[in-house]
C-alpha cells in the first residue's frame, strides 16, 4: 500500500501534497528532513498542501516545529490539528509562510495565538478544541472568512469583541464555549458581528441581519459626520485666536470711557 507520506500531484493546477500524518513523530523537523530524502528538496519547496496531523509533536510553539531554513513559498494549507502545539507566535506569519489561506491548529494545547494576525492571506482557521480564553489577538485578519474557535474557554463577550475588526468574516464557530449558553448569545453575536452569515453552522435570520447591518451603518454615518463638526468647531479656535488684538494703550483708552 502506499505509504502516508506520498504525495499527489495535480499537473493542470501545480497542486503538490505531502501527507506526513499518523507517523507518531515527535518532531515537524524530522518529519521534513525524511520529505526531502525521500521526494527530494524541490518537492517539499514547493509543496501547497502541508498535512501533519495526528502526530506527537509536542513544541512550545507552532512555529518552532519547522527548521529555521524551511520555506513554504507555495503552501497554502497546513494542518496541524492533534498535536501537542501550545502557542503561536509572529514568526508563523513570516515570508515562509506568505501564502497560507488555510490553518488547521484543531486539538492542541493553545493558550496563546498572538503571532496568527501576521498571516495576511489567512481565510480560513480551524482552532476548535484548544485552551483559548480571548479572541483578542484574533483582530486584524482582513480576509478571514471561516472561523472556528468551538471548545475552548471563551466566557465573556468582552473576550470576543476583537473579532469585529475582521470585515471579511462570514461563518463563526463558538459552541462548546462557555460564552455560548450566555443569555442572548445569539443576538450579542449579531450585534457585535453585523455581516456574518452563520453562527455555529446556523444561517442567521435575514431580519436580523438586515437589523444589524443598519446599525453598523448608522453608527458609520454617526462617526463620519462627527469628524467635521469637530473639524468645525477647531478651526472657529484657531480663527478666534488667529484674530488680532486691540493694543494695550487702545484696551486702556476704551476702559477709561466706560
Amino acid at each position: 500500500s502506499e505509504p502516508s507520506s506520498a504525495r499527489e500531484s495535480d499537473e493542470t493546477c501545480a497542486t503538490w501534497r505531502v501527507d506526513f500524518s499518523r507517523r507518531q513523530a515527535t518532531s515537524f523537523k524530522s518529519l521534513l528532513e525524511e520529505g526531502r530524502q525521500e521526494f527530494g528538496k524541490s518537492v517539499i519547496r514547493n509543496v501547497t498542501h502541508l498535512n501533519c496531523s495526528s502526530n506527537s509533536a509536542g513544541s512550545d510553539s507552532a512555529e518552532s516545529c519547522f527548521p529555521n531554513h524551511a520555506s513554504f513559498d507555495r503552501l497554502e494549507e497546513l494542518t496541524l490539528a492533534r498535536n501537542q502545539i501550545s502557542r503561536v507566535d509572529a514568526t508563523l506569519g513570516t515570508a515562509r509562510f506568505a501564502v497560507l489561506r488555510r490553518l488547521d491548529l484543531s486539538d492542541n494545547q493553545i493558550r496563546s495565538v498572538h503571532g496568527v494576525h501576521a498571516l495576511e492571506c489567512l481565510e480560513e482557521l480551524v482552532l476548535a478544541r484548544n485552551r483559548i480564553k480571548s479572541a483578542s489577538d484574533l483582530a486584524g485578519l482582513a480576509r478571514l472568512r471561516v472561523l472556528d474557535l468551538s471548545e475552548n474557554c471563551i466566557a465573556a463577550f468582552t473576550n470576543a469583541r476583537g473579532l469585529a475588526f475582521n470585515a471579511s468574516m462570514e461563518h463563526l464557530r463558538l459552541r462548546g464555549n462557555p460564552i455560548a449558553v450566555a443569555t442572548r448569545y445569539r443576538a450579542q453575536m449579531t450585534h457585535l458581528l453585523p455581516f456574518l452569515h452563520t453562527l455555529d453552522d446556523t444561517p442567521l435570520p435575514p431580519s436580523a441581519l438586515s437589523r444589524a447591518r443598519e446599525r453598523a451603518e448608522s453608527r458609520a454615518k454617526a462617526a463620519a459626520n462627527a469628524i467635521p463638526r469637530v473639524a468645525s468647531r477647531r478651526r472657529l479656535e484657531l480663527l478666534s485666536q488667529a484674530r488680532p488684538q486691540p493694543p494695550p494703550h487702545k484696551a486702556s483708552a476704551d476702559a477709561a470711557k466706560s
